[in-house]
C-alpha cells in the first residue's frame, strides 16, 4: 500500500503574498525582469483597471522601470505630480534577476494633470476616477525612504521564508520516498518468503516497483540456458506500458546478459550509447540480476514520468537493491530445484531398484506417473497438484521394495501369507516416505491405491469418499497399467478388453466419476514408454 503524503493548506505566491503587503500601505506592485520587460501586475478592479492599465501609465513606468535596472542603487521617484514608485531590487547569489515597482499615490495626484490625462485615455469622467484612485492616496513623500526599507525586508523575507517551504517540502518528499523505498524493501522480503511460484513472484516485484517509482514501464527478461526454472527463461517480464516492441527488449536483453559481466555492468543506457535507449527516446536503468557472480537476467526501468525526467541516485540505489532480492530468490529457487531434482532422482532410483526385482514391471512407475499426470491435468487441477500426483505415480510402489523377490516375481498362485505380504506395501511405502517433507502431499496416494470403492480393498477398508482423490486416480492408473502389461502370471491384454474391464468394475472397484474422463485420454505417450521397455 502506499504512503500518501499529506497535502497542506495552500499557501499564497510570494508575488500574492508581497502584494497583500503592499496594498496593506495603499501600494500597487508591478514586477520586471532584469531586462526590464514587464512580468506581473497586480489584481485590479474597474475602473482602476482600465486607468492604470492604458498606455499613457504603462509607458511611465517602463521608463522608470529601464532607469532604474540601469542604475547602481534604487532610490524612490516620483514619477509624475503624487505619483511615486518605490524600487525592491530582485537578487538571486549576488545577481540582480528583475525589479518590483510599487507604486504609491498622494492627495495631490487626484489634481494632477496626469490624472486628468488618463481619465481621457480611459474614456472616463475624471470624479469617478477621482473617487476609485483617493481609498489609495496616502502621505508619502516624508515616508517613502522608510516605505522602501520596509518593503525590501518584507520582499527578503517572503523569499526566505519560500526558500524555506520548498526546502521542507523537498525534504518531506523525500522522507516519504525514503520511506517508501524502505517499505518496498521490506515488502518485497516478505513476498520472497510466501510467494513460491517464480514467475507469480517477478510480476509482484514489477508491479509493487511500478507503484513506487516514477516509471511508465519496468520489465525482467531471464536467459533461457541460465535460469533457475524453464519458466523464468520463457521471455520478457513486463509491467506498464512499453513504448516500442517486446522484441526489441528481449533482444537487447539478452545481448546485454551474454556481452557484460558484473564487473562492467553500466547502470544507465542513454539514447546517445545504446541502441534500446535511442528507440525510446529517454535514459533506461538497467540493473544485472545475477547468481553465483553470473549474470542470469536483467532488470529494466525506462521512461520516468514527473516534473524531474533525470534519474536520480536513490531511485538507482533502490533498483539496484531489488534486482539484488531477485537475485537471492533466484539462488533459493536454483537450490531448491537442485534439492528436488536430489530427491526425485532417489525416489527414482528406487523405484527402478524395485522394478529390477521383477523384469515384467519395468517402467511401470515410469506409466502410471504419466497417466496420472495427464489425469490431473484432465481434471483442471493446479499445476502444483498435477505435479503432486506425477510423484505419487512415480513412488506408489516404493514399498514393494520389502517384499521378497520370490513372492514378486511367482508365477502360480499365492498364498494367503504371500498375499499379506504383497497386502503390506501400501504401509512400508507410507512409512518410507513420510519422513520426506516434500513428500506430504504424496503420501494419500501412496497408502491407499489399493482401496476399493466398496470398501473391499487394503489397508484401511476405505469406501467411496472417503478414499482421497489422489489415490482414487492412481488406482485406476496402476490397474490400466497392470492389465496392459505382460506380468510373470499372464500375458498383457488387448487395449479393447482393458478398458472393458475398466469399465466392468464402475461402482465396485472405481469412482465411476472418474473412469471415462479417464479413458478419453491421449495413451499414445504411455504406449510408447511400454513399447520401449518391453524392447529393453
Amino acid at each position: 500500500m502506499t504512503t500518501q503524503l499529506v497535502t497542506p493548506p495552500a499557501r499564497p505566491s510570494p508575488a500574492n503574498a508581497f502584494a497583500e503587503r503592499c496594498a496593506h500601505f495603499k501600494l500597487l506592485p508591478w514586477q520586471f525582469d532584469a531586462r526590464a520587460c514587464l512580468q506581473g501586475s497586480p489584481d485590479l478592479s474597474s475602473p482602476l483597471a482600465a486607468l492604470l492599465t492604458t498606455e499613457i501609465f504603462q509607458e511611465l513606468l517602463q521608463q522608470a522601470a529601464q532607469r532604474m535596472t540601469l542604475a547602481p542603487t534604487c532610490q524612490p521617484a516620483e514619477i509624475a505630480r503624487g505619483c511615486w514608485v518605490i524600487p525592491i531590487p530582485l537578487q538571486r547569489r549576488g545577481r540582480r534577476t528583475g525589479l518590483v515597482l510599487a507604486v504609491g499615490f498622494e492627495p495631490a495626484f487626484l489634481n494632477s494633470p496626469l490624472l486628468q490625462t488618463l481619465a481621457a485615455a480611459a474614456g472616463m469622467p475624471p470624479e469617478v476616477v477621482q473617487a476609485a484612485v483617493a481609498p489609495l492616496t496616502r502621505d508619502l513623500r516624508h515616508s517613502v525612504a522608510d516605505l522602501m526599507e520596509s518593503l525590501r525586508w518584507m520582499h527578503a523575507d517572503l523569499a526566505l521564508a519560500t526558500t524555506n517551504l520548498r526546502t521542507l517540502n523537498d525534504l518531506s518528499s523525500k522522507l516519504v520516498q525514503s520511506y517508501e523505498d524502505v517499505n518496498l524493501l521490506f515488502r518485497l522480503s516478505r513476498v520472497l518468503n510466501f510467494v513460491k511460484e517464480p514467475v507469480q513472484l517477478i510480476n509482484l516485484v514489477l508491479a509493487q516497483i511500478q507503484q513506487v517509482l516514477p516509471f511508465t514501464w519496468v520489465a525482467v527478461r531471464f536467459h533461457p540456458a541460465r535460469a533457475a526454472v524453464p519458466a523464468l527463461g520463457q521471455g520478457l517480464l513486463l509491467h506498464g506500458d512499453l513504448p516500442c516492441s517486446k522484441e526489441l527488449l528481449e533482444r537487447s536483453a539478452l545481448e546485454m546478459i551474454e556481452v557484460w559481466s558484473t564487473d562492467q555492468w553500466t547502470k544507465i543506457i542513454t539514447p546517445a550509447t545504446h541502441p534500446l535507449a535511442s528507440v525510446l527516446g529517454c535514459e533506461v536503468l538497467v540493473e544485472p540480476i545475477t547468481h553465483d557472480e553470473h549474470v542470469v537476467g536483467v532488470l529494466f526501468a525506462g521512461n520516468k514520468i514527473g516534473s524531474d525526467p533525470d534519474l536520480t541516485s536513490s531511485e538507482m540505489q533502490l533498483v539496484d537493491a531489488i534486482a539484488d532480492f531477485v537475485g537471492v530468490f533466484h539462488e533459493n529457487i536454483a537450490r531448491f530445484s537442485e534439492q528436488r531434482a536430489l530427491v526425485l532422482g532417489s525416489l527414482q532410483a528406487l523405484s527402478t531398484a524395485i522394478e529390477a526385482k521383477d523384469p515384467y514391471t519395468c517402467g511401470h512407475s515410469e506409466r502410471v506417473s504419466l497417466l496420472a499426470e495427464q489425469m490431473a491435468k484432465a481434471m483442471g487441477l493446479p499445476e502444483k497438484t498435477v505435479e503432486q500426483y506425477r510423484i505419487a505415480g512415480l513412488v506408489h510402489d516404493i514399498g514393494k521394495i520389502g517384499v521378497p523377490e520370490l513372492i514378486l516375481c511367482k508365477t502360480g498362485r499365492l498364498t494367503d501369507d504371500e498375499f499379506a505380504q504383497i497386502k503390506r506395501h501400501p504401509v512400508t511405502g507410507h512409512e518410507i516416505l513420510k519422513g520426506i517433507p516434500p513428500m506430504t502431499a504424496v503420501l494419500p496416494g501412496v497408502l491407499h491405491h489399493h482401496e476399493r470403492w466398496d470398501g473391499g480393498g487394503y489397508p484401511d477398508g476405505l469406501a467411496g469418499p472417503d478414499i482421497p482423490l489422489i489415490a482414487r486416480v492412481i488406482a485406476i492408473a496402476d490397474t490400466f497399467d497392470a492389465m496392459s502389461s505382460r506380468r510373470s502370471y499372464r500375458a498383457s491384454l488387448p487395449r479393447e478388453a482393458v478398458l472393458a474391464e475398466l469399465r466392468r468394475n464402475v461402482g465396485t472397484q472405481f469412482d465411476a466419476a472418474l473412469i471415462e474422463p479417464f479413458l478419453a485420454l491421449d495413451f499414445t505417450e504411455c504406449d510408447a514408454i511400454l513399447a520401449r521397455t518391453r524392447a529393453q
